[in-house]
């Protein structure tokens, strides 16, 4: 009886359908083995071959940029950089421009060099720009603990390749403070002169920096006094911070606006500019989105952006995702306060002038902060919520490993098709609106 019964057993297992098929079948035992090894063996290959493959994406990010830059045709800001740098004395660069242009002088002082030296327009001011952009990426890709697939993909994001890396502009050298800041964060009690040096050149690229760079140093200043119960009891501490102080009033000092300067939307009538609300609205629910995203806005003036319902509804969705990721990522780390005080601040300062080119310097100031976390603890599933994991694994268990697997990569795959498909739609809307 018993023989029959394994006999029946075989030949119904035999049978083909639905139910053979959910049953543990040798090929598809094989298939979700197989499966499960490729992705053991991934973290594998990454750590192994780590140095090779930073290498590769660094080499090939300079490619690309050098490339783009042999066709890219200077901005009138680019330009107007250049002549400054050229036909200004070292003295009007240090205290005259500066109140005109409101930045800190130290990237005409870096175009001054091929400037004043002789060198053709494009080969110096495109030279000066290739260097900063290759520093940014070198500290991206071989000094912070970033997951590897950010150290992959953000290289070639719009703003780090192209508005940041082909485009002449300080962005560049400011992000690249930003990420010596955070890779020095960590040891800034101990060893106070690399982290203060770092603000000191996130100072100097630009007015946004004073700001970010001051407003973490207050931070640091009550987490020390809190603990140490002093000011003065780290002397070496004490006396970074006070060459910071100096060198930041000096730098506003000599940006602050003089007689006959303006800024905002010139031209545009009352309109068409947007509240305060609004601005400070689209600084939490807009720009995080546009980072990466989306690309609603253009490059126009936060003042002027017009969006449709629709388009601010699906920003928003996406910003909440990614302030509610960063967050959770911060709170494990107890970090919040370095993520949103500085953020609250600087909201504020971009509601009086903001350019849509800015939003990379937000999402330089989100890699700053994902820095940071990473150097206090790194990345890993820890950090992934366990009603999510549960979630996930209920789903897995039910539908089955390797269908899982088809299922999320197929949605991924559908969701960067849409998401490009979405920017291509987006540009050309754009370049409809500007040439009516």
């Amino acid at each position: 009886m018993s023989r029959t019964t394994t006999k029946t057993e075989e030949s119904v297992r035999r049978v083909p359908g639905k139910a053979c098929r959910r049953d543990g079948s040798p090929q598809r035992e094989e298939k979700e083995a197989g499966v499960e090894r490729f992705l053991r063996s991934l973290p594998v290959f990454v750590g192994t071959h780590r140095t090779a493959i930073h290498s590769a994406v660094f080499i090939v990010y300079l490619a690309v940029v050098v490339t783009v830059m042999c066709f890219h045709e200077p901005w009138f800001d680019e330009a107007q950089a250049w002549l400054i740098a050229r036909d200004c004395s070292w003295r009007e660069l240090l205290t005259v421009r500066t109140h005109y242009e409101g930045h800190p002088p130290l990237w005409w002082m870096l175009l001054a060099v091929p400037a004043k030296l002789g060198m053709p327009y494009e080969w110096g001011l495109k030279g000066v720009q290739l260097l900063t952009a290759a520093l940014m990426i070198w500290l991206l890709e071989f000094r912070t603990k970033l997951p590897e697939i950010l150290k992959v993909i953000m290289p070639f994001s719009y703003f780090l390749c192209y508005q940041y890396g082909v485009t002449s502009r300080p962005y560049a050298l400011m992000i690249a403070a930003m990420f010596l800041v955070a890779i020095n964060w960590k040891n800034r009690d101990e060893k106070p002169w690399p982290v203060v040096l770092s603000m000191m050149l996130l100072c100097l690229t630009s007015s946004y920096g004073i700001v970010i760079a001051g407003l973490f140093s207050v931070l640091w200043v009550f987490d020390f006094i809190r603990s140490d119960k002093s000011l003065f009891l780290n002397k070496g501490r004490f006396f970074a911070l006070l060459a910071l102080l100096v060198l930041a009033i000096c730098l506003i000092y000599a940006i602050r606006p003089i007689d006959g300067t303006s800024t905002g939307a010139i031209g545009e009538s009352d309109d068409d500019i947007n509240s305060p609300a609004i601005r400070y609205l689209y600084i939490w629910l807009l720009l995080p989105s546009e980072t990466m995203f989306t690309s609603y806005t253009g490059d126009s003036s936060l003042e002027t952006v017009d969006l449709s319902a629709g388009a601010f509804l699906y920003a928003a969705a996406i910003s909440i995702m990614v302030w509610c990721v960063i967050g959770w990522i911060c709170r494990r780390r107890n970090m919040l306060r370095l993520l949103l005080v500085p953020y609250v601040v600087l909201s504020v300062i971009f509601m009086m002038y903001f350019s849509m080119h800015h939003e990379g310097i937000i999402l330089g100031y989100f890699l700053m902060i994902l820095t940071i976390a990473c150097d206090v603890k790194e990345l890993g599933m820890a950090d992934v919520p366990r009603q999510l994991l549960k979630a996930e694994k209920d789903v897995a268990e039910k539908i089955g490993n390797s269908k899982f697997l088809w299922y999320k990569a197929m949605l991924c795959c559908a969701g960067f098709v849409g998401h490009v498909h979405r920017r291509v739609l987006e540009r050309k809307r754009l370049c409809v609106r500007h040439q009516v």
